[in-house]
C-alpha cells in the first residue's frame, strides 16, 4: 500500500454492535495489526525484564542479523540487548524527528513509541517498523521461554534429594541442584518418574541408582 501521510498503513481492529432489548454491547470481531503492534510494544518491555544481562542465550540469533562469519560472542545476551537498544534508538529517533520532538531517553523509548503509535505507523517506514516490532516481540518471547527453569518432580537418583531437580526449557538435561547430577530427559522419565510410579503402586523401586547421569560443576 502506498504511503499516505497521516494515515496508518496497518489495518485497524473491527468491532460489531449487538443490541439485546435495551442493552447495546460492542465486541471486537477482529484484532487489527495496529492493536497487535501496540500490544507487542508492551510485551517487549515485559519480556525484556527476563532476558539475561550477560552470558549465553539458548535461542538462535535472529536471521536478519546473520552475515559473514565471525567468532562467537563471549556474551550473546549482552549483544542481544545492545541490538535491541540500537534498533529502538533508531526507530524512536526517526519518529521524534518527524514529530519535532526531542528524542526520548533510553528508559522511555518503548513508552514513547507506544504513545505515538499512530504517527509511527503512518510514516514512510511504517511497514518495516511494524514488522520489526512484531519480530522483536516474538524473538524475546522465545528467549525468555528457552531460559525458563521448571522444578521437576521426583527424587534425584544420585543423592536421593527430593525437590532439587530442575529443567531449562531449551535443554535435554535434568539437573540436580543438590549434587549437580545431570540426567538425560528420557532417562529421567524412565527411571525417576518410573520409580515414583512404582512407589505409588506399593512396589519397592530398584536399589540400583542410575549411572547414565554425569556430574557437572555447580
Amino acid at each position: 500500500m502506498p504511503h499516505r501521510p497521516g494515515r496508518p498503513v496497518w489495518c485497524e481492529s473491527v468491532y460489531a454492535r449487538h443490541v439485546d432489548r435495551s442493552t447495546v454491547t460492542t465486541t471486537q470481531t477482529h484484532m487489527g495489526c495496529i492493536d497487535r503492534i501496540g500490544q507487542a510494544l508492551i510485551d517487549i518491555e515485559h519480556w525484556l525484564r527476563d532476558v539475561p544481562l550477560s552470558g549465553p542465550l539458548l535461542s538462535a540469533a535472529p536471521s536478519e542479523r546473520h552475515g559473514s562469519w565471525s567468532p562467537p560472542s563471549p556474551s550473546p545476551a549482552f549483544d542481544e540487548r545492545d541490538a535491541l537498544e540500537r534498533w529502538l534508538a533508531d526507530m524512536t529517533g526517526r519518529l521524534a524527528e518527524r514529530a519535532g520532538h526531542v528524542p526520548p531517553p533510553r528508559p522511555k523509548r518503548l513508552a514513547y513509541a507506544a504513545q505515538w503509535l499512530t504517527a509511527l505507523l503512518s510514516g514512510p517506514d511504517a511497514e518495516a517498523d511494524g514488522k520489526a516490532i512484531l519480530s522483536w516481540e516474538r524473538r524475546l518471547r522465545l528467549i525468555v521461554g528457552a531460559n525458563a527453569v521448571t522444578r521437576m518432580p521426583g527424587v534425584c537418583p544420585g543423592c536421593d534429594a527430593r525437590g532439587s531437580l530442575r529443567h531449562r526449557n531449551a535443554s535435554d538435561l535434568i539437573r540436580c541442584l543438590t549434587c549437580g547430577l545431570c540426567i538425560e530427559w528420557d532417562d529421567y522419565h524412565a527411571k525417576v518418574v518410573g520409580a515414583d510410579v512404582e512407589r505409588d503402586r506399593g512396589v519397592a523401586p530398584s536399589p540400583t541408582r542410575s549411572t547414565s547421569g554425569t556430574r557437572r560443576p555447580a
